[in-house]
């Protein structure tokens, strides 16, 4: 059974050290990181950066000469706040500035080396894990280092044969086709990587993980291409109903819906189980327990094996691993088989693929991320003339199609380390899933911007927009003056600058240790109406709008007549999701920008305080 430790009331430190011995071992004071997965023993784990409470870690981590935090598995969300009392000690290796590279979504991207095991003694925060500004503490006992410890020889050889034998079993499936070809090619170069190298404890654990990982992967790609061609089949026989969905997903037919939650409810708890299994043996007090726990699997794999052919040879092994899912960063970034590595099968991490928008919206960051890079434009510059974009304009079918073919490997690099098939079909499911998820906000944030980075070097081209023939007057108009906004506003040092104004707002409103995100959603916050006028400054005069706070009002005020456009208030929730809004808090402008539709709009409105229930353009 994994052993939890409750994040509720902090208790008192358990002294004033940083740093002491016991008689167990030494014990620490470090920061404390829970993560929705299971990480093992790994010579390189690499992490995006992003969330203000961990930007403030990994900033003391600098400013204190300090290299050490504790990662540990967080329970699932439906359950109660807690985490695995046995983590592992992430040192940090180096860290890199990737605003530019990433269009301000993640801030760094950080090198460790995952190596000691820990054992959380008291959290000494609990209450703020749900903060969005102050990240964990914990004391912590060291558990003995793996290379002070044996394991016996007979029973890591047991392992391993009985590893190796499952891994040929499995093998002799290659020439089957379909799915069961590619688990069974995973199969054998495992086999051979188990018997060029003799692997050790955490290499059998890895080895076992990426197999029963893969195998899942493969049941979840059949289910999702069963329902993408479902969703195929009804969108040609209701075209209109289709084109409605991303307002109202209940237009989707139940039993499709229905199957889309099966393949969900095979991830979460396949997941689950398998997070446990491994939890259980990095918990173990020493390497020679984990050792049986990890045979009890193996055996468990071999049995099953065993039965290939039989009637329930396909039954789910449960297991989901990111492994080794970044390589490396910008228009390289490659994929090695799952489980292989140059060296040795590392097992990085046991996570779901992405079931939640926030892996769905680490998806459409990669994807922006390779379609902004330098390589990436040149070569969209250079497909653009050939295709004479300057005279047909960005929807001509020929310059779509390129634009596909163009698109094409940097999607399947990004999509394959996501447990999609890295093919067409594997990017037609992407593409269906991200359009089903289109409704939240940081995704569409996402697509807004790839919008941007692939057609907008050539809107100066095309005759769609008149930016600087006066205010816009149609909806392509509006639509370029807003998505202008948003890049703008998506700029890194903008965000930096608004997350320093929302901790200056917590911190002051905060009158105990314990910060709060702010109840009201950022609606009001002070400083921002200035700051957003740097932005605005640049961009109203292109569109007829003078370039101060009067200039907002009337722009804000033009616009609301176009809210009634789903893809124009979409794009206008998105930008102030840029400027700090909680979804909430960007219904409530809206919807206030929506009453204001028909003049005459009171010029003494632009001057109520802020308090004021529609303080539309200065905001604080």
């Amino acid at each position: 059974m994994v052993e939890w430790a409750s994040l509720g009331s902090s208790p008192a430190p358990a002294g004033d050290s940083a740093s002491r011995t016991s008689s167990n071992g030494e014990v620490l004071e470090v920061p404390l990181v829970p993560l929705p997965a299971v990480y093992l023993p790994s010579p390189s784990q690499q992490l995006m950066v992003s969330e203000a409470k961990y930007l403030k870690l990994y900033d003391d981590l600098l400013a204190k000469g300090a290299r050490h935090f504790l990662v540990t598995h967080e329970a699932p969300l439906n359950s109660q706040p807690r985490v695995a009392r046995v983590g592992l000690l992430f040192r940090l290796k180096e860290l890199r500035d990737v605003s530019e590279e990433t269009n301000g979504h993640s801030k760094y991207v950080a090198e460790h080396e995952v190596g000691r095991r820990a054992r959380i003694l008291a959290v000494l925060n609990g209450e703020q894990h749900l903060s969005s500004t102050e990240y964990l503490r914990a004391t912590v006992e060291l558990l003995p280092a793996d290379e002070s410890q044996t394991v016996d020889v007979h029973a890591l050889q047991r392992i391993r044969e009985k590893l190796q034998q499952a891994l040929a079993i499995q093998g002799e499936q290659e020439n089957r086709p379909g799915a069961t070809a590619e688990l069974g090619a995973l199969a054998n170069r495992l086999r051979l990587a188990s018997v060029l190298r003799a692997p050790g404890f955490w290499d059998l654990c890895s080895m076992l993980g990426s197999l029963q990982s893969f195998r899942l992967q493969l049941q979840v790609r059949t289910m999702r291409e069963e329902v993408r061609k479902m969703t195929e089949e009804w969108a040609q026989q209701n075209p209109q109903a289709f084109k409605d969905l991303k307002r109202n997903p209940q237009v989707l037919p139940s039993k499709i819906r229905a199957s889309g939650e099966r393949v969900k409810e095979l991830l979460q708890e396949g997941t689950q189980e398998l997070q446990s299994t491994f939890q259980e043996i990095l918990q173990t007090p020493s390497l020679s327990d984990g050792a049986v726990r990890l045979e009890e699997a193996v055996e468990q794999e071999l049995q099953r094996n065993l039965g290939l052919g039989g009637p329930d040879w396909n039954r789910p092994a449960y297991a989901v691993l990111r492994l080794n899912r970044i390589r490396h960063w910008g228009s390289h970034a490659s994929m090695v088989s799952p489980g292989v590595t140059s060296q040795a099968p590392t097992l990085q991490s046991i996570r779901p693929p992405p079931v939640e928008h926030a892996e769905w919206s680490l998806v459409t960051a990669w994807l922006l991320a390779a379609y902004t890079s330098a390589r990436f434009q040149k070569k969209l510059q250079a497909m653009a003339r050939q295709q004479g974009v300057a005279k047909s304009g960005v929807h001509e079918p020929e310059f779509q199609e390129a634009l596909k073919s163009l698109l094409r490997k940097p999607q399947m690099e990004i999509i394959s380390r996501y447990g999609f098939r890295a093919s067409r079909e594997g990017i037609e499911e992407m593409q269906l899933e991200l359009r089903l998820l289109e409704e939240d906000g940081d995704i569409y944030v996402n697509r807004v911007a790839i919008e941007e980075a692939l057609l907008g070097p050539f809107e100066d081209l095309t005759q769609e927009v008149e930016p600087h023939s006066g205010q816009p007057s149609t909806k392509q108009g509006v639509y370029l003056l807003l998505r202008s906004l948003f890049l703008g506003f998506s700029e890194a040092w903008f965000q930096e600058a608004l997350v320093k104004l929302q901790l200056k707002k917590d911190k002051a409103e905060s009158r105990n240790a314990q910060a709060r995100p702010d109840p009201d959603g950022y609606f009001h916050l002070p400083g921002r109406a200035e700051l957003a006028l740097e932005v605005h400054q640049k961009i109203l005069p292109r569109f007829g709008f003078d370039a101060t706070k009067e200039g907002v009002s009337d722009m804000i005020r033009h616009c609301a007549g176009f809210l009634q456009d789903p893809e124009v208030a979409n794009l206008f929730d998105a930008i102030n999701r840029k400027l700090g809004m909680s979804p909430s808090a960007c219904v409530r402008f809206r919807r206030c920008c929506y009453d204001l539709r028909q003049p005459p709009w009171p010029a003494a409105m632009a001057a109520q305080p802020s308090g004021g229930a529609c303080h539309l353009v200065h905001i604080r």
